[in-house]
């Protein structure tokens, strides 16, 4: 099984860079900083929500958002975090699928006689 994965290493060594290779590295980025983005600037944006649409103008001070507000700003962070868990979770109960496809996998092709459609 090792020698199989070194192989697999390997090819990816000496395969050409093509633009299929910018694309994903390109793509892994955009979700990276999406979702970095949101974790890092929420603090920042609640403060500006309440200082915007929530100050009283006979008040000397800067406006606070609600807490129901808050609640539902800062929900978004534990549906981040929950998605990355769960994420994790799944992607380390998947099977090794030893070069498979997920049809292959599942047989949901395969009749009656054995053979796949």
């Amino acid at each position: 099984m090792a020698t199989e994965q070194l192989n697999v290493l390997k090819a990816l060594d000496v395969a050409k860079t093509q633009l299929y290779h910018f694309k994903a590295v390109v793509i892994a980025g955009m979700g990276f900083f999406t979702d970095a983005y949101d974790l890092f600037c929420i603090a920042l944006v609640t403060k500006l929500l309440g200082r915007i649409y929530y100050t009283d103008p006979a008040l000397n001070e800067p406006g606070h958002l609600p807490a129901n507000v808050s609640a539902a700003v800062n929900g978004s962070l534990f549906v981040l975090a929950g998605t990355n868990f769960l994420g994790l979770l799944f992607s380390l109960l998947v099977p090794e699928s030893k070069g498979k496809s997920l049809e292959e996998l599942s047989k949901e092709n395969v009749g009656d006689d054995g053979i796949e459609a």
